[in-house]
Protein backbone atom coordinates (compact mmCIF):
# COMPACT_ATOMS: atom_id res chain seq x y z
CA UNK A 1 0.00 0.00 0.00
CA UNK A 2 1.59 3.45 -1.15
CA UNK A 3 2.12 5.82 1.70
CA UNK A 4 -0.18 8.83 1.38
CA UNK A 5 0.92 12.76 2.37
CA UNK A 6 -1.17 12.40 5.12
CA UNK A 7 1.22 9.57 6.52
CA UNK A 8 4.52 10.78 6.33
CA UNK A 9 7.37 8.19 6.48
CA UNK A 10 11.13 8.41 7.41
CA UNK A 11 12.04 9.26 3.73
CA UNK A 12 9.57 12.40 3.69
CA UNK A 13 11.38 15.87 3.71
CA UNK A 14 11.72 17.32 6.98
CA UNK A 15 10.67 14.48 8.84
CA UNK A 16 12.67 12.77 11.48
CA UNK A 17 12.23 9.27 13.18
CA UNK A 18 8.97 9.36 11.29
CA UNK A 19 7.32 12.63 12.48
CA UNK A 20 6.73 15.37 10.50
CA UNK A 21 8.22 19.06 11.62
CA UNK A 22 3.92 19.22 11.85
CA UNK A 23 4.38 16.88 14.80
CA UNK A 24 6.71 18.89 16.73
CA UNK A 25 4.98 21.74 18.22
CA UNK A 26 2.44 18.58 19.88
CA UNK A 27 6.02 17.11 21.67
CA UNK A 28 6.84 20.70 23.03
CA UNK A 29 3.88 20.82 24.05
CA UNK A 30 4.12 17.58 25.98
CA UNK A 31 8.12 17.88 27.32
CA UNK A 32 7.26 21.07 28.31
CA UNK A 33 5.71 21.09 31.45
CA UNK A 34 7.48 17.40 31.91
CA UNK A 35 10.24 19.44 32.54
CA UNK A 36 9.06 22.19 34.46
CA UNK A 37 7.48 19.44 36.81
CA UNK A 38 10.98 17.61 37.04
CA UNK A 39 12.56 21.27 37.99
CA UNK A 40 9.68 21.61 40.96
CA UNK A 41 10.26 17.91 42.37
CA UNK A 42 13.97 18.77 42.29
CA UNK A 43 13.40 22.08 44.13
CA UNK A 44 10.67 20.28 46.80
CA UNK A 45 13.28 17.63 47.86
CA UNK A 46 15.92 20.11 48.41
CA UNK A 47 13.32 22.19 50.56
CA UNK A 48 12.53 19.04 52.68
CA UNK A 49 15.35 19.38 54.99
CA UNK A 50 13.22 22.18 56.78
CA UNK A 51 9.73 22.52 57.63
CA UNK A 52 7.57 23.65 55.16
CA UNK A 53 6.47 27.72 55.42
CA UNK A 54 3.24 27.91 57.38
CA UNK A 55 3.13 25.38 59.64
CA UNK A 56 1.74 25.85 63.17
CA UNK A 57 4.43 25.29 66.09
CA UNK A 58 3.43 21.69 66.73
CA UNK A 59 3.55 20.81 63.01
CA UNK A 60 7.14 22.07 63.21
CA UNK A 61 7.45 19.95 66.13
CA UNK A 62 5.76 17.09 64.27
CA UNK A 63 8.08 17.64 61.59
CA UNK A 64 11.25 17.56 62.97
CA UNK A 65 9.94 14.19 64.88
CA UNK A 66 9.49 12.36 61.78
CA UNK A 67 12.49 13.98 59.86
CA UNK A 68 14.28 12.45 62.73
CA UNK A 69 12.71 9.16 62.49
CA UNK A 70 13.38 9.30 58.67
CA UNK A 71 17.20 10.33 59.77
CA UNK A 72 17.64 7.72 61.73
CA UNK A 73 15.85 4.40 60.11
CA UNK A 74 15.71 5.84 56.66
CA UNK A 75 12.84 3.92 54.55
CA UNK A 76 11.96 1.36 57.13
CA UNK A 77 8.73 0.62 58.84
CA UNK A 78 8.15 2.32 61.85
CA UNK A 79 6.46 1.06 64.62
CA UNK A 80 5.81 1.22 68.24
CA UNK A 81 4.85 -1.26 71.41
CA UNK A 82 3.61 1.51 73.71
CA UNK A 83 2.80 4.47 72.15
CA UNK A 84 6.36 6.30 73.43
CA UNK A 85 9.06 4.21 72.18
CA UNK A 86 9.52 4.25 68.14
CA UNK A 87 11.81 1.20 66.57
CA UNK A 88 11.92 -0.02 63.15
CA UNK A 89 11.07 -3.52 62.07
CA UNK A 90 8.29 -5.81 60.83
CA UNK A 91 5.49 -4.51 62.97
CA UNK A 92 4.12 -7.89 63.47
CA UNK A 93 1.83 -8.58 65.33
CA UNK A 94 -0.39 -6.00 65.17
CA UNK A 95 -1.91 -7.06 68.50
CA UNK A 96 1.57 -5.61 70.18
CA UNK A 97 3.07 -3.31 67.27
CA UNK A 98 1.60 -0.20 65.94
CA UNK A 99 3.21 1.15 63.11
CA UNK A 100 3.21 4.41 62.45
CA UNK A 101 2.48 6.60 59.86
CA UNK A 102 3.77 10.04 58.49
CA UNK A 103 2.79 12.67 57.92
CA UNK A 104 5.33 14.25 55.95
CA UNK A 105 6.80 11.56 53.94
CA UNK A 106 9.91 13.61 52.70
CA UNK A 107 10.57 15.40 56.34
CA UNK A 108 15.04 15.22 56.55
CA UNK A 109 17.72 16.44 58.65
CA UNK A 110 16.16 16.94 61.82
CA UNK A 111 17.14 19.87 64.07
CA UNK A 112 16.47 17.47 66.54
CA UNK A 113 19.14 15.18 68.62
CA UNK A 114 18.87 11.49 70.56
CA UNK A 115 20.73 11.29 73.79
CA UNK A 116 20.33 8.33 76.57
CA UNK A 117 20.62 11.18 79.28
CA UNK A 118 17.26 11.28 80.60
CA UNK A 119 15.73 14.56 81.92
CA UNK A 120 15.74 15.78 85.32
CA UNK A 121 12.21 16.70 86.31
CA UNK A 122 8.41 15.42 85.41
CA UNK A 123 6.25 16.61 82.50
CA UNK A 124 3.40 16.25 84.00
CA UNK A 125 0.21 13.76 84.31
CA UNK A 126 -0.94 13.04 80.85
CA UNK A 127 2.47 13.84 78.78
CA UNK A 128 5.31 11.57 78.74
CA UNK A 129 8.77 11.06 76.77
CA UNK A 130 8.93 10.54 73.13
CA UNK A 131 11.95 8.17 72.33
CA UNK A 132 13.43 6.49 69.12
CA UNK A 133 15.11 3.12 69.61
CA UNK A 134 15.30 3.94 73.59
CA UNK A 135 16.97 7.17 73.25
CA UNK A 136 15.12 10.55 74.31
CA UNK A 137 14.51 13.10 71.57
CA UNK A 138 16.31 16.69 72.88
CA UNK A 139 14.59 19.76 70.87
CA UNK A 140 17.26 22.22 71.35
CA UNK A 141 20.95 21.99 71.61
CA UNK A 142 21.33 22.72 75.07
CA UNK A 143 19.07 19.76 76.27
CA UNK A 144 16.93 21.80 78.07
CA UNK A 145 13.61 20.69 75.94
CA UNK A 146 12.39 17.23 75.29
CA UNK A 147 10.20 16.29 72.90
CA UNK A 148 7.15 14.83 74.78
CA UNK A 149 3.64 13.33 73.77
CA UNK A 150 0.22 14.42 75.51
CA UNK A 151 -1.40 10.74 75.83
CA UNK A 152 -4.88 12.17 76.50
CA UNK A 153 -5.08 14.38 73.35
CA UNK A 154 -7.62 12.44 70.45
CA UNK A 155 -4.62 12.76 68.40
CA UNK A 156 -1.18 12.23 68.08
CA UNK A 157 0.36 15.44 70.02
CA UNK A 158 3.95 16.48 70.88
CA UNK A 159 5.42 19.04 71.50
CA UNK A 160 8.40 20.52 73.50
CA UNK A 161 8.96 21.31 77.09
CA UNK A 162 11.33 21.58 79.53
CA UNK A 163 10.97 19.55 82.69
CA UNK A 164 9.89 21.21 85.88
Amino acid sequence: MPHSLAQPTPMTPGCRFGLARRDTPVVRVVLAPAAAFLALLAISASAASSPPHGLSARGRVLWNFEALLHDRFGRGLVCTRDGFNFVSGSCVPLAVWQPYFYVFSAARHSAYALTTRPPNGSFGQGAGLVRISGRYITCTANRRRFLVKHSGAASFTVDCLPPF
